[in-house]
Order: C-alpha cells, then sequence, then structure tokens
C-alpha cells in the first residue's frame, strides 16, 4: 500500500489554547467596612471569557497584604487597626445546587416572558447573564 502524500490543502488551522490568567488583586479603600468581591465576574473580564456563577472553581491560596499606615511616629500599637478577613462560600451541596438550578430555570422563563413582549431590550453578554 502507498504511502499517502500529506497535503496542506483542506486542513483546518488548529488555534492554540489561550491560557487563563488566575492572579487576580483587589484594593479594598480604608475605612470602607464590608466589600463583597465576586470571582467569577473578574475572571470573566481578566480572561475575556465567560464564568457562569453556577460553575465551580477551586482557590489554590489567597494571599492578604494590609498595610498599616501609622499616626504617630513612632507609632504605637494602640495607632494601628484591627483587620479582620472572612471568607464565605455557599456550601457544596445539593440544596445549594437545585436551589442554584431552579433559580435559574426561572430566571430563563422570565426573561423569555420579557423578550416575547418587547423583543428590542434583548441584549448580549454579560448584561443578560444569570448571577
Amino acid at each position: 500500500m502507498a504511502k499517502r502524500r500529506s497535503s496542506s490543502r483542506g486542513r483546518r488551522k488548529t488555534t492554540k489554547m489561550q491560557p487563563a490568567l488566575t492572579d487576580l488583586e483587589f484594593t479594598i479603600p480604608a475605612g470602607q467596612g464590608s466589600s463583597f468581591i465576586d470571582t467569577q465576574l473578574s475572571l470573566s473580564m481578566t480572561n475575556r471569557r465567560l464564568y457562569d456563577q453556577g460553575r465551580n472553581v477551586a482557590f489554590q491560596g489567597l494571599t492578604f497584604i494590609w498595610n498599616a499606615v501609622a499616626t504617630a511616629s513612632p507609632p504605637a500599637l494602640t495607632d494601628l487597626a484591627t483587620v479582620q478577613v472572612k471568607i464565605r462560600t455557599a456550601p457544596n451541596t445539593w440544596v445549594t445546587q437545585n436551589a442554584w438550578t431552579k433559580g435559574k430555570v426561572l430566571w430563563d422563563q422570565m426573561q423569555d416572558l420579557v423578550l416575547d413582549d418587547n423583543p428590542s431590550v434583548k441584549g448580549s453578554g454579560m448584561t443578560t447573564r444569570f448571577v
């Protein structure tokens, strides 16, 4: 059997997989109180692809850096404020997953009802995603 000659004609050009940026940095202004950071939204904006809220992600490590600003020279221990960091996630249980699934189905139904009545309000991308 003769060996088949390879031809560049008709062959699809394969695109390289682009690695996702996973190092995110957030700055929270002093005196703001509590803050909420949506990691899926931040990853979506950084990597220019949609990471759904229903996707389970794992974090390898979290680093917190606090820059203390002293009001006196030399700084006394009473000048430094106390910082408390709390990390909270929804539990990975069937109750949470089922609630998210049912909420998304209901949200999709409401979106369809609105678009049936007024198709001109149809958006795209980040504005019409279920959070």
